[in-house]
């Protein structure tokens, strides 16, 4: 049978004894040589435009360039390193794409999807999606945050650092010992405007609250500088402009 596609060629060169029906075998004519060439280098052309009807479907995927592709089935590992889109889907175990990715169908991936830059996708369906390199929105603008709140046990004086966003510092009733927590300055941790910040004080010690050089107002007065948490009080800070925190909570004084 003819073979009309870069899949149906054997990785064993003695194989391939023709080219979309032009002999190539031992004997063949010379004008042979020249026609499957000029027809292979069609083949090509094809499969490059996503017009072979050919799946990708290896082991591994390497690109360099911009991609198009209608669809890649992946069995192992796909890495593209500049500017990938596919009209279709993609399926496979792992996906790592250094440039920008825009899937116009659904992404299939029983591992990991690695994107160094923009990913827009349909839908994508995986057991891992991770960001902690990169930064998700849900909008282009907002971060997308936890669906919980990580709880970071402090028995320690603590400052706090850009990963605590959305998190609650938390002081243990074992640690018999007056805390300090302090929110550091726009100057040094630049916290988007939105964050919050939970404090939950179980120690029969108090807890206080400090800001540096920026301005931390109570909720319902107004006072401003450091605040104290009592056991078992909780008290969220909200940062409303670029040094500008409102704190409020139970406990809080």
């Amino acid at each position: 049978m003819p073979r009309t596609k870069l899949s149906e060629f054997s990785s064993t060169p003695g194989d391939n004894t023709d080219i979309g029906g032009i002999n190539i075998g031992e004997g063949c004519p010379p004008s042979n040589i020249n026609d499957a060439i000029r027809q292979n280098m069609a083949y090509l052309k094809d499969f490059i435009d996503g017009s072979s009807g050919d799946t990708i479907t290896t082991s591994k995927i390497v690109a360099t360039t911009a991609t198009i592709l209608s669809g890649a089935d992946v069995t192992g590992t796909a890495t593209f390193n500049s500017a990938v889109v596919l009209s279709s889907s993609v399926t496979g175990t792992t996906a790592s794409f250094s440039g920008a990715v825009t899937v116009g169908g659904a992404a299939v991936l029983s591992s990991t999807l690695n994107v160094a830059n923009t990913a827009t996708m349909g839908v994508i369906t995986g057991s891992t999606i991770s960001g902690s390199a990169n930064t998700l929105t849900v909008d282009g603008t907002d971060a997308v945050g936890f669906r919980n709140t990580p709880v970071n046990s402090q028995s320690a004086d603590y400052v706090l650092v850009l990963a605590d966003s959305g998190k609650t510092i938390f002081h243990p009733a074992s640690d018999a010992n007056d805390r300090d927590f302090t929110i550091p300055a726009e100057s040094s941790v630049n916290y988007a405007i939105g964050t919050v910040v939970t404090f939950v004080n179980l120690s029969a010690n108090d807890l206080e609250i400090l800001i540096t050089t920026d301005t931390m107002y109570l909720a319902g007065d107004g006072a401003t500088g450091t605040r104290t948490l009592a056991q078992y009080g909780v008290a969220s800070a909200v940062k409303v402009a670029s040094t500008t925190w409102i704190i409020s909570g139970n406990g809080l004084t």
